[in-house]
């Protein structure tokens, strides 16, 4: 009898524990199946509906590579897709990989060229939003690149004719910190508003120059500019800042 009670109490003990819960790996799905990031960035995909760990693969390791608990790491532009494997079962997400993103803040307007640099900015995609500390313009490497050639451009074509005409020309290096103003000296130091001149010129000089070293993503502005003799290249004034 004592055995008897022994084996009723271990069989009704057995059938009070709750059984493991499994879940079959047919009814999981990743929680993202299609995904846009930018270089640089991070996405976590999971396989929900299961307990089990899947393994991981990305079918291009050199845009976007992925760990064995699902980070995907954003490496270069490109499409890639990443797998889960569960009990033969594959899992997909087709990943789209864009260019980093650059975030240059402007705090002041600058003179460029108008109404042509405003119509550039609308149709260029570069997103522009309003913060606390001016314009706020958001873009990617290659568009970046574009806009600095619009404004090398539009400088080149369009500044020294807005100058006084013994101005001959404006020489400027790659990153618009130094400019060289080539003049008629005898026209120059005739002209009794040539001091005025010189100063609006610098002004829009200096406007551009900051300008455009902010949208290169510069931390540290540079700029000098000076009017020198177009025949002789002697310096005729030094304008600073």
């Amino acid at each position: 009898m004592k055995r008897f009670s022994i084996l009723l109490i271990l069989l009704l003990t057995i059938s009070l524990i709750e059984p493991t819960q499994t879940v079959n790996a047919a009814s999981a799905k990743l929680n993202k199946t299609n995904a846009t990031m930018s270089v640089g960035k991070f996405l976590t995909l999971k396989l929900t509906g299961t307990l089990e760990v899947p393994e991981w693969s990305s079918s291009n390791k050199l845009i976007a590579t992925v760990n064995s608990k699902g980070v995907v790491k954003a490496i270069k532009k490109g499409h890639v897709i990443i797998t889960a494997t569960l009990d033969n079962n594959e899992y997909i997400c087709k990943l789209i990989v864009t260019e980093k993103l650059i975030n240059v803040t402007v705090d002041a307007y600058y003179y460029f060229d108008g109404v042509g640099y405003i119509n550039y900015l609308a149709g260029s995609g570069i997103k522009c939003t309003v913060t606390d500390d001016g314009l706020t313009f958001t873009m990617t490497p290659s568009q970046q690149k574009a806009l600095l050639e619009y404004l090398q451009d539009a400088f080149d074509k369009r500044f020294l004719s807005e100058c006084p005409t013994y101005y001959i020309s404006i020489d400027r290096n790659d990153s618009f910190t130094t400019f060289i103003a080539r003049v008629d000296a005898a026209k120059f130091k005739s002209n009794k508003d040539s001091d005025a001149d010189s100063d609006t010129v610098f002004l829009n000089l200096l406007s551009y120059s900051m300008g455009y070293q902010n949208f290169t993503g510069a931390k540290k502005m540079a700029f000098s500019f000076k009017i020198v003799d177009n025949k002789t290249g002697k310096t005729l004034k030094t304008v600073v800042p």
